[in-house]
């Protein structure tokens, strides 16, 4: 089944992390927020959901001395088996999703991942919105 939904990750609640180098030249002006998988518990695993064709807007801010927090928001679509659907629904809706994001300057010749570039700090679970079957 194919999936339209919405996402938005707000300043104070987004993705906190520390980058393990010096910042990159134009960072965090010229870089944006790649949000490209996310996961949910169907009440035995973890299910890991690829997003696809994400229309997103992201923003990064330095929270302090060591810290940066990425916020983002928008609409993408992914793919889940109909028997999956009403779980997804259910756990969406009591605990909400994880996501994983990466980082690339605009002009897509620098990118930065979770681990190799940055030390995970902490995030939230977020509910996505506006789910439909499409």
């Amino acid at each position: 089944m194919r999936i339209k939904a919405s996402i938005s990750v707000k300043k104070k609640e987004g993705y906190i992390f520390m980058l393990h180098e010096s910042e990159p030249v134009g960072f965090p002006e010229k870089f944006k927020v790649i949000f490209e998988e996310f996961n949910y518990y169907d009440g035995e695993d973890d299910q890991i959901v690829l997003v696809k064709n994400p229309v997103i807007e992201s923003d990064i801010y330095k929270v302090d001395n060591d810290n940066f927090e990425a916020t983002f928001k928008g609409v993408f679509y992914f793919e889940i088996p109909d028997e999956k659907f009403d779980d997804f629904i259910e756990s969406n809706d009591t605990k909400g999703i994880d996501y994983s994001i990466y980082l690339s300057s605009i002009d897509k010749e620098i990118e930065l991942y979770s681990d190799d570039d940055w030390e995970f700090v902490e995030n939230s679970n977020i509910q996505l919105q506006h789910i439909e079957a499409i």
